[in-house]
């Protein structure tokens, strides 16, 4: 019983590491996404904007695939 208990506890142990451990590794990740999306905002002219085909779709670029909203985010102001 004693074995089994010590078992479980090791295994919770492993888990929460795990698990703390891929929230950081995807916060990371999270971080460079949004370093590539402020250059892409940055790089691209965003010449022509589209819209999906249902009420109330935001407008996009066509070239960067970035929303109007995440670009006016983005682009730094001088």
């Amino acid at each position: 019983m004693k074995e089994l208990l010590d078992k479980q506890i090791e295994l919770e142990g492993e888990e929460s590491r795990l698990y703390k451990t891929y929230q950081v590794e995807a916060a990371n990740i999270r971080n460079e996404i949004l370093l590539v999306k402020q250059k892409l905002a940055n790089v691209c002219e965003h010449k022509e904007f589209v819209r999906e085909n249902y009420i109330y779709s935001e407008l996009y670029c066509k070239t960067c695939l970035l929303t109007r909203g995440a670009i006016t985010r983005f682009i730094r102001k001088p």
